[in-house]
């Protein structure tokens, strides 16, 4: 154990040790499941989703290193999911001992660089829910005993959708309840490609705040005149805004990297238009 949690406690970047970790937990949890030993087996739980926690951010790190955003960004998700589930089932001061403030954050300033505005988001009627502790068939006014996002015996309780039964619509919303359905499209991912060639790690430490700078007319002479005005400060097009202008004042995000980055990469980039 001295191991796992020296482990839990570095920023160490090697996926094998930490899935290796995993799994001898998974057979701890395992053996204690049962046994009327709830605190050790729910113990068992928090550390292994932790170890989940940053094998996956290591994981989304080099997904963007790979230039597979999409990919990165459903994991992101999964880390959201996992770091809501501990929060809910553990204390404060294990979020303190284990840094687990330093995930909630980054993954919620890697998400905010993604082009990603609008997602899917699907209606529909569902029949039949089970409780994933016990099986039970749940209905409004027949639940079983557990509480769903809580944590019985290691085990996290969900309700598992088992049929459904029609789809009644398929919406556009800007908060949805899965990520990971998005529009296919192709997105600019430029900011997150300069960012994120200049990170040898994912702990290195990097900070942003938003600002505006003024960019030469010429830098925008293929863009359409019907196109929405690079300024985005209106709903206006191109020719009706900014287009006889010399200079254009446009959003622009400052990067701020704890690490030096390689001389040889540029210190600024404009999107693309």
């Amino acid at each position: 154990m001295n191991r796992i949690n020296q482990l839990l406690l570095s920023q160490s970047t090697n996926i094998d040790d930490y899935s290796s970790c995993r799994l001898k937990l998974e057979n701890y949890l395992a053996f204690c499941q049962g046994k009327s030993k709830e605190k050790t087996t729910n113990f068992f739980w928090q550390l292994i989703t932790l170890l989940r926690i940053k094998n996956n951010f290591l994981i989304s790190f080099n997904y963007l290193k790979s230039d597979k955003f999409y990919e990165s960004w459903c994991i992101l998700e999964t880390i959201e999911i996992d770091l809501n589930n501990l929060l809910d089932n553990s204390n404060k001061e294990f979020f303190i001992k284990y840094k687990l403030d330093f995930y909630r954050i980054y993954v919620e300033k890697w998400q905010s660089l993604f082009p990603y505005k609008i997602f899917l988001s699907m209606g529909f009627i569902a029949s039949d829910f089970h409780c994933s502790i016990c099986g039970h068939l749940l209905r409004p006014r027949n639940q079983c005993v557990h509480k769903k996002g809580k944590i019985y015996d290691g085990e996290l309780c969900i309700h598992i959708c088992s049929k459904i039964d029609d789809i009644l619509e398929v919406s556009f919303v800007k908060n949805p309840m899965q990520k990971c359905c998005i529009i296919i499209k192709d997105y600019d991912y430029s900011l997150l490609q300069f960012l994120i060639q200049r990170l040898n790690s994912p702990f290195d430490g990097w900070y942003y705040f938003k600002t505006k700078i003024q960019v030469q007319r010429d830098n925008f002479n293929e863009v359409c005149e019907s196109s929405p005005c690079p300024c985005q400060q209106n709903d206006k097009n191109f020719k009706d805004c900014c287009f006889n202008k010399s200079e254009i004042e446009i959003p622009h995000i400052e990067f701020i990297l704890e690490k030096p980055f390689s001389e040889e990469l540029p210190d600024l980039i404009l999107p693309n238009y």
